[in-house]
């Protein structure tokens, strides 16, 4: 307690957010952290790039002097509302929920996660409900600095610290399965037939009009083609041509064929 911290974020929001996190952290030790601004850092830009350029030692010393204390960010009307989610496994799967529940789905006849990669659901073979996990973990200590009672405050804090173990996280996940918005069945994904999903996004093959991608289509299959409805295709055409003679009803009727195999 009493020392003093100077933070250096990456030039970006996520460099940001960051850093944010980690001096929520350091203020629930008691230690008080500055954040240096590089007013002319390049996007992403952080301390390396800094002194690969030709700025000097009183560049240095003006952003040191002139890095502002770290402070918590106040509520506003966006925010949740601070004590929504308690300091237990059950409190961590809600804040899992709340911060990723959109992109995340659990079939439990399968007994598997999915997760939405903005053009279709897939099945999480690379951990990536793990990650989510961790990222909601790293926002408590930020949930516990905006609690105005040192009591609750530290107690959120302890949990924060606590919840960092794997077996905690495991615990997290777990709970998360069965909390409303998640659980899915097999038969919700690809409900619709009349729907084909391409690289560009839905095509509705009653209509031939293509819409954006949806998380609420519960596609899983992608085609990986770029939809264009002005497309041609002389080759088809001209084979086509050539088998029917030019009987323009013949070759409606193969195309049709074709499509429906």
């Amino acid at each position: 307690a009493g020392h003093l911290v100077t933070l250096w974020p990456d030039a970006d929001e996520p460099g940001r957010k960051h850093m944010n996190r980690i001096a929520a952290r350091l203020a629930g030790m008691g230690v008080t952290a500055k954040i240096i601004d590089w007013p002319d850092a390049p996007p992403k830009g952080d301390a390396a790039d800094f002194f690969a350029t030709d700025q000097n030692s009183e560049d240095l010393e003006t952003m040191m002097a002139n890095a502002q204390e770290w402070q918590a960010p106040e509520e506003d009307t966006e925010t949740r509302t601070v004590g929504h989610f308690s300091a237990s496994d059950l409190g961590n799967a809600r804040r899992l929920v709340a911060q990723h529940g959109a992109d995340l789905r659990y079939c439990f006849p399968a007994r598997k996660w999915y997760h939405w990669t903005r053009q279709r659901w897939t099945e999480d073979q690379s951990g990536e409900v793990a990650r989510r996990a961790k990222q909601a973990v790293e926002t408590i200590p930020e949930e516990a600095m905006r609690i105005s009672e040192e009591a609750q405050r530290a107690a959120l804090l302890k949990h924060a610290g606590a919840s960092l173990a794997e077996a905690k996280r495991a615990a997290m996940i777990a709970s998360a399965q069965s909390e409303p918005g998640i659980p899915i069945l097999p038969a919700d994904f690809d409900a619709d037939p009349w729907l084909l999903n391409c690289a560009s996004g839905l095509v509705d093959l009653r209509t031939g009009q293509l819409s954006p991608h949806l998380r609420e289509a519960y596609c899983t299959k992608l085609a990986p083609v770029v939809y264009d409805p002005a497309a041609e295709c002389p080759t088809w055409a001209a084979f086509l041509e050539r088998v029917t003679g030019g009987d323009a009803a013949l070759q409606a009727f193969l195309q049709r064929a074709v499509g429906y195999a």
